[in-house]
């Protein structure tokens, strides 16, 4: 039950924060995709240590100590992205089996409408799918960054928040550039996403991880 609460409010927060940038308010999108992210560590935290009871980490931690959620995620991003790319895969080899050409050329027989949206939104899921397969967290450069971001995540959310003042200068949410909001825009999506998958797909806790490949959700992934 936690594991779905932080999951969908991790989703409503990271919404929230593309519907802020579309109006250039990057600073306080950054803030809200920074949040998300946090939920979303909280739901796969939760996710996880209900399927391997033996996680050492007190739950308590993760709802109290932002530094906690940040240093979680930091030090298993690899591996949440890697368990999003295997979940993915499995869903883009179902589609090119189940949604041929000639399945499309049916379809559009009948529901030319439909078939153009599903059509489409195949096509956004295998993008998402090849750009997410071509970054490697792994890669030093990539670590380099990702530690970096972490790191600076929750100065980053106030930030966005609020103004400051450092003599003689006053510092306010508008250092937060778009620049920025893409890059948090890539971290946190790629959490927010998994927890999105683990839970639309009807994933069922303590389930084998081979057994989310389900096409019924793709719309809600890729929107």
């Amino acid at each position: 039950q936690g594991f779905k609460h932080c999951a969908e409010n991790a989703d409503r927060l990271f919404k929230a924060g593309e519907t802020l940038a579309k109006k250039e308010d990057y600073a306080l999108g950054n803030s809200l995709l920074i949040l998300a992210s946090e939920e979303a560590t909280k739901a796969i935290f939760l996710y996880y240590k209900y399927q391997w009871n033996g996680t050492l980490m007190e739950v308590q931690s993760l709802f109290t100590k932002h530094i906690t959620r940040h240093n979680f995620a930091k030090e298993y991003y690899h591996f949440f992205h890697f368990q999003l790319i295997t979940l993915m895969g499995q869903i883009a080899e179902h589609n090119k089996i189940a949604f041929t050409e000639e399945y499309f050329t049916e379809l559009e027989k009948t529901e030319y409408a439909e078939a153009q949206t599903s059509r489409l939104v195949i096509e956004v899921f295998a993008t998402q799918y090849d750009r997410l397969s071509k970054f490697n967290p792994d890669k030093p450069s990539n670590r380099k960054t990702l530690v970096k971001w972490f790191n600076k995540a929750n100065e980053r959310k106030e930030r966005g928040f609020y103004v400051d003042h450092r003599k003689p200068n006053w510092i306010t949410p508008s250092v937060i550039t778009e620049e920025d909001y893409r890059q948090s825009h890539f971290i946190t999506w790629n959490l927010v996403q998994l927890t999105l998958m683990l839970n639309t797909t009807g994933a069922k806790m303590k389930s084998d991880m081979d057994s989310f490949a389900l096409t019924f959700v793709l719309h809600k992934i890729v929107n």
